[in-house]
């Protein structure tokens, strides 16, 4: 008996010890890790998941090598690789999550902004901003002082639209589902990845989310390596089972997102663009993304990410 509690107890050290550390922040990126997380797909390694809260938090994870991998948006991936920390891109998981939402002002083009009170659901420079900026500068406005360009939190701008203190703003979903659901006169203005593409005149799609590996101390290539092509594998059946079984994960986002309507969770799902990819377009994809911003807002990249940065 003493045997088979001891074999007991050395297995759970033994999972715990070789199972891989993801973190993930609150939002639309958790739809991802949840077949995952509720055992819904088979995989060849153990996980345990975190969440991060912050910027701040996610950098300490890394820092001190607390993960395994780490969910970012990807040019602040890319920013932290500049500074010598220890993330390396392993895949882009969302392409598709922020919109416009208008309520009682009506988009024609990027020139109809101006004058305008554009909220966003994320602070100054991040995605949704820096992406934003990029394209009033494309379009000869600055972003200084064409518009007002205000940061609040999503639970924030929902609650300005709820109170007529809000017509426009740029938020990712569910959110903007949310707000379409609760005023029946709003609507999509744009999306901010068919307006990228519109815009610049380029093919390629908006890279947002993407899953950055941090390696251990000491660790070799090889092992780099295998563990990537098991995580890619991995994440790629749950990116599967997320697309095909969207009642289920509807099902399943009411633990991250209690209070929101299933229709509201549905129609996000459906909005986004959730596609664990690492193909060579999408690194044409992502190259092109962080020229772009070397280009027209070069303090949010001030290096562009070397050939080592990729991990496909």
């Amino acid at each position: 008996m003493k045997k088979i509690v001891f074999l007991s107890i050395l297995l759970l050290i033994t999972i715990s010890v070789f199972s891989l550390k993801i973190a993930v922040p609150m939002g639309p990126t958790l739809f991802t890790v949840l077949p995952i997380m509720e055992r819904r797909v088979s995989v060849e390694e153990e996980y345990d998941f975190f969440y991060w809260k912050s910027f701040d938090e996610a950098i300490a994870m890394i820092a001190n090598r607390q993960v395994s991998a780490i969910f970012l948006p990807v040019s602040y991936g890319a920013t932290l690789y500049s500074k010598s920390l220890p993330v390396r891109l392993s895949a882009v998981t969302l392409w598709k999550s922020f919109f416009c939402i208008s309520n009682g002002w009506e988009y024609t083009d990027i020139a109809s902004l101006r004058d305008q009170n554009l909220y966003f659901a994320q602070g100054k420079g991040q995605t949704a901003d820096v992406v934003m900026r990029i394209l009033l500068k494309a379009e000869g406005l600055d972003p200084d002082t064409a518009l007002s360009m205000e940061y609040l939190s999503p639970p924030e701008i929902v609650a300005f639209f709820q109170k007529g203190l809000a017509q426009l703003a740029v938020v990712p979903e569910p959110y903007a589902s949310l707000i379409l659901n609760m005023l029946p006169g709003s609507k999509i203005a744009f999306d901010l990845q068919t307006l990228w593409q519109e815009t610049l005149d380029v093919p390629y799609r908006l890279p947002i989310t993407g899953l950055f590996y941090v390696p251990a101390s000491n660790e070799s290539e090889a092992q780099t390596k295998n563990n990537i092509i098991t995580i890619q594998k991995d994440f790629q059946s749950s990116t599967s089972y997320l697309l095909s079984h969207t009642d289920e994960i509807v099902s399943l986002g009411k633990s991250v997102f209690p209070t929101m309507a299933d229709s509201v969770l549905r129609n996000s799902l459906t909005n986004s663009e959730y596609d664990f990819s690492f193909s060579a377009a999408d690194k044409l994809a992502i190259a092109h993304y962080f020229e772009t911003i070397r280009q027209f807002l070069p303090e949010s990249l001030l290096v562009l990410p070397d050939e080592n940065f990729y991990l496909f």
